[in-house]
């Protein structure tokens, strides 16, 4: 969900009135008021910290049950760097 800042098609860059046009357009005007409410909608989606802890669960779990072990005659350690991963990104 967004809202594309017109750019110079050569080089891509803006221009300050472009950046200020399209803020307007969605926070204040009418014509964002289709923005404004995804925004809502998805606030439920990627605000909701228990479902996005379950998202993570979910996706760490599904590569431990399909991960390649290296030396096959050693059983997968619970301690691997997944977990080490997943940690550091919950802080």
């Amino acid at each position: 969900m967004g809202y594309l800042i017109p750019r110079n098609e050569q080089d891509g860059s803006f221009t300050r009135e472009a950046v200020a046009h399209s803020l307007r357009l969605v926070v204040v005007e009418e014509g964002g008021k289709i923005y404004r409410d995804k925004a809502k909608e998805m606030r439920g989606v990627f605000g909701d910290r228990d479902r996005q802890n379950h998202y993570v669960d979910t996706l760490v779990s599904c590569l431990k049950k399909h991960r390649r072990i290296k030396n096959e005659g050693r059983a997968p350690s619970e301690s691997n760097e997944i977990d080490a991963v997943v940690v550091g990104a919950r802080g």
